[in-house]
């Protein structure tokens, strides 16, 4: 495509205007995860959806906003028209006084890039952007270096230290704390986690790491964000907040937990069902708001590869004019990220919890006009330097049982544990 091909449209993204240049460009079969290990300019960004079968790179910022993204196309100048797309994610901050690592991460950060490779089964193209205040301004598309998989990467490192906050047994005594909050009627359920700091004797690549989890997880969208050298926040989540087209919005309940191995039938068991059912009123309920019309599939269990959870499908028709702000500030925090009633589920991880969550349990992906893939960042974990956090968190309902709650949360992190691969951290 030569410099004449470029397409040129008017935006406004927040309430100001700019003009934006797009030039697209189909190139040839590279490993994504490779390309942004070997990429020297940040931000960088890789996501796959679930439900998708494109998956998505983008490095290079060329405009960020400190709140969730608002575009409209207004004037298609030049060629055909295109989406402009803003990748970030928004901090769940369950207690802003208390530390976390989230150091290179803002509370609310969106960026629009400078380069974003898609690939959609074989095919692969390059996005280059460009962006001004003046119509007249000349593209400047800067070239992309592609670069060439030599060798099967590998994670070369030793665990130095694993470190658990809570541990065991102070994990328990909370829980057994919890639990009788709830059983006098103080409030219903709360999610309650955990981070586990692994030190290691170097620094490790993220995105390698990524591919390697890739493989553990089924079901579950893969993403990871590196906003500076030494900070990257990554994960495989099963769960996804919203994916949006046009007016059309589809979010799903997923709750209740159980071994892949194990004999239990969810649909059969009243803790879990119980548990679920504070998910699904929740969304009905808040989907109701949003929307003109709304449709609930039937409850099934999904298998992960080696969890299973109870999900429903909720679909709905967004009212006009509901933005996507509006959408996070209705759905989220649901009730599997934090509890019910709300305000007072969120005033006992403020208790009980020894860290910030920050962007952990948090909603991450893209929004651009026409669409939207935001994704909840659990299963995950934030390295920086030499050190691994990894972060998990239960449903704690009347019959939960501590020790049992513990060993799920071992289990929810048993493919990052099988890759760090070291007796420190087989729990």
């Amino acid at each position: 495509m030569t410099l004449s091909e470029y397409c040129l449209a008017k935006f406004q993204i927040n309430s100001r205007s700019y003009f934006v240049a797009r030039k697209t460009t189909k190139i040839k079969t590279i490993d994504l995860f490779h390309q942004l290990s070997s990429a020297h300019i940040f931000p960088k960004v890789y996501f796959s959806h679930r439900d998708d079968s494109e998956k998505r790179i983008a490095y290079g910022k060329l405009l960020s906003c400190q709140k969730t993204p608002r575009i409209s196309l207004k004037n298609q100048i030049k060629g055909a028209s295109f989406d402009i797309r803003f990748y970030g994610g928004k901090a769940f901050e369950s207690d802003p006084e208390k530390t976390h690592p989230f150091l290179a991460f803002s509370k609310e950060y969106f960026f629009m890039p400078q380069h974003e490779i898609t690939q959609n089964n074989n095919e692969f193209f390059h996005h280059c952007y460009d962006i001004s205040t003046h119509e007249t301004f000349s593209p400047n598309f800067t070239g992309l270096t592609l670069y060439e998989e030599k060798k099967t990467p590998t994670l070369d490192f030793k665990v130095i230290d694993c470190s658990h906050f809570p541990n065991n047994e102070t994990w328990n005594k909370r829980i057994d704390s919890l639990i009788e909050d709830i059983q006098n009627n103080i409030l219903e359920k709360a999610v309650i986690a955990r981070q586990s700091i692994i030190k290691l004797d170097r620094k490790i690549d993220p995105f390698i790491l990524l591919k390697k989890l890739q493989a553990q997880f089924s079901h579950s969208s893969l993403f990871c964000f590196q906003f500076k050298k030494d900070a990257a926040f990554l994960g495989a989540t099963p769960e996804c907040l919203y994916t949006r087209k046009g007016r059309h919005l589809r979010t799903e309940a997923i709750a209740g937990t159980c071994s892949s191995r194990a004999s239990t039938n969810l649909l059969c068991s009243e803790k879990e069902v119980k548990e679920f059912g504070y998910v699904t009123r929740f969304l009905a309920k808040k989907l109701n708001e949003l929307s003109s019309s709304l449709n609930q599939d039937k409850s099934k269990v999904v298998d992960i590869g080696y969890l299973r959870h109870l999900y429903s499908l909720f679909e709905a028709k967004l009212l006009p004019e509901i933005s996507d702000d509006e959408i996070i500030s209705k759905l989220f925090p649901s009730p599997a990220l934090c509890g019910t009633p709300t305000q007072t589920a969120f005033e006992k991880i403020k208790q009980l919890e020894d860290f910030n969550r920050h962007w952990y349990a948090s909603p991450v992906g893209w929004i651009s006009e026409n669409q939207a893939q935001l994704i909840i960042a659990i299963r995950s974990c934030l390295i920086s330097a030499q050190t691994v956090n990894l972060f998990v968190g239960n449903g704690i309902v009347k019959d939960s049982d501590p020790q049992k709650e513990w060993n799920e949360l071992n289990v929810k992190l048993k493919p990052f544990f099988t890759l760090f691969n070291h007796e420190s951290t087989q729990l």
